[in-house]
């Protein structure tokens, strides 16, 4: 695969598509409580609060909502994510630990589900794995629209663009637990960088 401007262009486009799916869920896709297979399951609708993630409770069963939610360890398309969601599949899970595991009942994407997705990768990625697929760049300031912004093992999110000229701020979209969905953000790009973050580029493997 060549990553040209075209590539780039498809991965920003597909991320903002899961910022802006709009969706009718069911009480049928509302779940608090253990699984089939003994995962607990706590969907991020209006009826949930979390002690950790206190505003991460936001769709509302019967009425149209925007955004894919976040589930952890999950993956799929937007058009998987709508199939499942009339098939009555539980619309995202939020987890405080990090141990937890993946309810097979729940769909959405977490964060790397979300580059997954929109890198087109044929297998879902965690954060600890992408950069088997992607190189580091030597600075952040060479950061372009379909890259990532990544600290392994913990958090990643897509670069869409720098919002300012001297490169301090970038606007990204990632799929977080403390939203409870895939949503926009413009953070500051020395607080990533303190954090730990470095941007890295699809190789196109």
């Amino acid at each position: 695969m060549i990553i040209n401007d075209a590539w780039r262009k498809h991965v920003v486009e597909t991320a903002w598509i899961f910022v802006n799916v709009l969706w009718t869920p069911t009480e049928k896709n509302v779940y608090h409580g253990y699984d089939a297979n003994g995962v607990l399951v706590n969907t991020p609708d209006v009826n949930y609060s979390s002690k950790k993630y206190a505003n991460c409770g936001w769709w509302q069963a019967g009425r149209e909502n925007q955004g894919i939610p976040y589930n952890w360890g999950g993956f799929c398309t937007v058009e998987e994510f709508q199939q499942a969601i009339a098939d009555g599949a539980y619309a995202g899970n939020i987890t405080d630990s990090r141990d937890h595991k993946r309810g097979r009942q729940c769909i959405g994407v977490d964060c790397s589900g979300l580059v997954t997705a929109c890198w087109g990768l044929p297998a879902k990625y965690g954060t600890a794995g992408l950069p088997s697929v992607a190189s580091k760049l030597g600075t952040t300031d060479d950061l372009l629209p379909g890259d990532v912004l990544l600290l392994p093992g913990k958090h990643v999110m897509i670069f869409v663009a720098f919002t300012d000229d001297t490169k301090e701020f970038a606007q990204i979209i990632d799929a977080t637990k403390s939203t409870g969905k895939v949503s926009s953000r413009v953070l500051q790009m020395s607080e990533l960088l303190n954090k730990g973050y470095a941007g890295y580029y699809y190789d196109g493997k």
